[in-house]
């Protein structure tokens, strides 16, 4: 039977409500499915696909639960959705607006809604959908019944009442979990407290502080305030014998458990009836730019990131070897890998145009193993000759006669390992890269325009570029190798120990800590390995979608902060709002540029074209057109109207200067260049800002470059990986890559004192920042222009800081909201 959801009540009802939204669950497992979300926002899962319970939505997700062979997860958006089972009481049929909790049961699920509301679908026996009217700060859904925390800390719960679920411990809590027929909740006071059925020890929880607490099956974890996780209760699968090891998150199932770490990484125990622990086995890795690929050793082939992930019918079966592509230009996008089968054909999956440009057109083989270069690939025959196939304009495609065992494509050149152990290269060799060293060798690998080998005794030599010391192989004994598109290599020393040599800005910013046995470089600040045991992990900047790994070595956040934080303030659905000093712009859903506020001249848009991005400024504001087109407008005393020609990305607007990144990624500023801010470095970008006096932008590789006025120290970058950066009048802020927030530069209000936590976007002003924290809730610092009617629970997308105010896209319904002392008159009808 399915009933309706009943309707949220007036939402003006608690608009003074302050809630601090629970941490989003990244992590949820049942009784034979598990859900997790990458630390893209992404959804994957795992186990039996019931109804394509593993089969989860697209999109950008905050927390998940898994249910009785179904799941729901929440959106950024607020939206509930929910997937897989046979729906037989309308578990599947979760209610529309917008939400920041939601938890899924037996047969009926709830969300919280952001009017403090509870509303639930599904199974209606037992009354466990009728919530009480609220509000309510939390839900957590039993398979029989419900639980709920009110804003006031009382917990409160209904549904059925065996076994004492219902008898609900006085006090003050923060969370609460419910699962089949007992629940948990933790105190003000840290402690946690458990009732209902108690026949194995699950309510006995020890003494302690604790973060959090989930109630499983039949065993109950708990996250102690040390980072320590404690179970209690069954442990007849081993589902409470928790790890050893600092955690950020820790969920309870039905036969196991798993606990995200402190870096991020994954780890499951207990049963493991549906793959949820299964032993991880990878005996090789490959990365490419478009993602990666594993190979396990019973022969099967993981893969992730674009377009690799994606097309699981084409890796089907076992393989001897597999490889994935490198890119010598973004222009095909996506990615390609190529297997040899164990009946020696060659099979490829990934992009369509790159499938059409560099996958062997011919499978003449059968293959022993292969390699994909930048535009050619080969491979080698089980008689021992090679095939090459692609770009052959340097040679690269011909090989010499003889008798070969490995195969590396590089840039334009190829290297192989004879059967005699001796380095044969040919191709391109502007560089000295095809120069073959003399010598026998076990293992070879292939850069852009240097090669890294190891000898059979163990030392590494290798030979090529040398600009930047990538090809000064270190002393000592190693057990694998890898050069790098880019000018850095990187080996795995006899003792198990990652040690990376050449260009120290194209190296991931991170400590390699552990014992491995492969590693492979993806690109320019991007490293993998595999670790003793087999599994996965990575370090270094990573673009969206490109390693998403399995959920055994999955990356996630706890709580998750969401990708496409750009300080750009560039909104989910067309919808972007830009804050200048007396002025405001905002682009709307068909393109067209909506400007109001008190500089006339510079708030008048152009009357015509479809823009997708706008940056307002002091006395001009710019926009680029849908063809990436720069268009500026206002006063142009410094030529800061005068924009180039050319395709761009973004553009940003100082007080009297504007900097834009071009198709290219690199910079080009124009207008006032007194103090230097207009001197835009060379290199490749991935985003840019202008501010008073100074610019900053973050390069491709992660690091931060600021120039210009350094009066206050604005342009005195903290070491570090960034995301996103914006510069203010005299102080600058950015998002590094564990998204949190670092200020410096002028600081007299507080404007430069960033809180803590994790966001996903901020922006700065003149004397005060905002942020927007990964749940999209917003807060502000330094001189306080926040009025308290945006202190509320509300929740935004995108925002920007303007002089003495900030607008930013509300969630949901892309309205713009402004707030501050001095906003720009009234935000236009159509906009809000």
């Amino acid at each position: 039977m399915t009933q309706d959801a009943p309707p949220p009540p007036d939402a003006d009802a608690y608009e003074d409500l302050v809630v601090d939204p629970p941490k989003g669950a990244p992590v949820s497992v049942g009784a034979n499915l598990g859900c997790a979300i990458d630390e893209y926002g992404e959804l994957f899962c795992w186990g039996e696909n019931w109804g394509g319970s593993t089969e989860p939505p697209t999109g950008t997700f905050w927390s998940v639960s898994v249910g009785h062979n179904y799941a729901c997860a929440l959106r950024d958006s607020g939206e509930v959705v929910c997937w897989g089972g046979e729906n037989r009481s309308g578990e599947l049929e979760a209610p529309l607006g917008q939400h920041y909790v939601v938890s899924a049961g037996g047969f009926h699920a709830c969300a919280l809604a952001r009017s403090g509301e509870i509303n639930c679908w599904g199974f209606a026996g037992y009354e466990a959908i009728e919530a009480p009217p609220g509000p309510f700060r939390s839900v957590s859904v039993g398979q029989t019944f419900t639980c709920g925390i009110r804003a006031s800390g009382e917990l409160v719960c209904w549904g059925d009442e065996r076994s004492g679920m219902l008898d609900t411990p006085a006090g003050s809590f923060r969370s609460v979990s419910a699962n089949a027929i007992h629940a948990c909740a933790l105190a003000e006071s840290g402690e946690v407290v458990c009732w209902g059925d108690n026949e194995f020890g699950q309510t006995d929880a020890p003494p302690g502080a604790f973060r959090s607490v989930s109630a499983g099956r039949l065993h109950t974890c708990g996250l102690l305030e040390s980072g320590e996780v404690a179970c209690w209760g069954n442990n007849e699968l081993g589902q409470s014998d928790a790890p050893d090891g600092a955690y950020r998150f820790v969920t309870a199932g039905v036969g196991n458990s798993c606990g995200v770490g402190e870096s991020g990484e994954m780890d499951c125990w207990g049963a493991n009836s549906f793959g949820a622990v299964e032993p991880l086995d990878y005996a090789s890795l490959h990365m490419g730019d478009g993602g990666g690929c594993a190979l396990r050793e019973s022969g099967e082939v993981d893969c992730w990131g674009r377009a690799l992930a994606g097309d699981a019918s084409a890796r089907e079966g076992t393989f001897r070897a597999v490889s994935v592509g490198q890119l010598r230009s973004t222009a095909f996008g996506g990615g390609i890998a190529c297997g040899v089968r164990e009946s020696g054909e060659i099979s490829c999956w990934g992009s369509s145009d790159l499938l059409n440009y560099l996958a062997p057109g011919t499978n003449k083989g059968p293959y022993l193993t292969l390699s994909l270069g930048f535009d050619h690939g080969c491979a080698v025959l089980e008689s021992g000759g090679i095939d090459c196939w692609g770009g052959n304009d340097n040679g690269q495609g011909d090989p010499p006669p003889g008798n070969y065992r490995q195969i590396q494509a590089g840039g334009s050149h190829t290297c192989a390992l004879r059967e005699s152990g001796e380095v044969a290269c040919w191709g391109k060799n502007d560089r000295g890269q095809a120069n073959s060293p003399s010598g026998t060798y076990q293992a070879l690998s292939a850069g852009s325009a240097h090669n890294c080998a190891i000898a059979d005794s163990g030392d590494v030599a290798c030979w090529g570029a040398n600009e930047d010391g990538q090809a000064d192989a270190p002393a000592g004994k190693f057990r694998s190798v890898t050069a790098g598109r880019s000018a850095f290599s990187c080996g795995i020393r006899d003792s198990g120990a990652i040690h990376c040599w050449g260009k120290e800005s194209l190296a991931p910013d991170a400590e390699f800590t552990g014992s491995y046995h492969a590693v492979s470089i993806a690109g320019a600040g991007r490293l993998c390995a595999l670790s003793e045991n087999g599994s996965l992990a990575c370090w270094g900047r990573s673009t969206l979608d490109t390693f998403r790994t399995r959920p055994h070595a999955t990356t996630v956040s706890a709580p998750r902060a969401s990708p496409g934080g750009s300080l750009a303030p560039e909104a989910a659905g067309g919808v972007m709002v830009s804050a200048g000093v007396d002025h405001a712009c905002a682009v709307g859903k068909a393109g067209g540029i909506t400007c109001w506020g008190r500089r006339i001249t510079a708030a008048r848009p152009p009357d015509s074209g479809t823009f997708r991005s706008v940056s307002a400024g002091h006395l001009h504001t710019c926009a680029v057109t849908t063809s990436g087109e720069v268009v500026c407008w206002g006063k142009n005393e410094f030529g800061e109207t005068d924009a180039p020609e050319g395709a761009y990305r973004s553009v940003s607007v100082g007080i009297r200067h504007s900097c834009a990144l071009s198709e290219s990624r690199g910079l080009v500023c124009w207008g006032d260049d007194s103090v230097g801010q207009a001197q835009a470095p060379t290199g490749s970008f991935r985003s840019v800002s202008a501010g008073n006096g100074h610019t900053c932008g973050v390069r491709e590789t992660g690091e931060l470059t600021c120039w210009g006025l350094n009066e206050h120290g604005q342009t005195s970058v903290p070491g570090g990986s960034y995301r996103a950066v914006s510069a203010g009048a005299a102080h600058t802020c950015a998002l590094r890559d564990t998204w949190e927030i670092t200020c410096w530069g002028w600081n007299e209000y507080g404007q430069a004192a960033a809180p803590k936590g994790r966001f996903r976007a901020v922006s700065a002003g003149i004397q005060h920042s905002c942020a927007l924290r990964a749940s999209g809730q917003l807060e502000c610092w330094g001189k306080s222009y926040l009025d308290e009617n945006a202190r509320t629970v509300r929740f935004y997308q995108s925002l920007d800081v303007g002089s003495e105010y900030g607008c930013a896209v509300t969630t949901g319904t892309e309205g713009v909201e402004c707030w501050g002392e001095r906003p720009p008159s009234s935000v236009p009808e159509e906009l809000e």
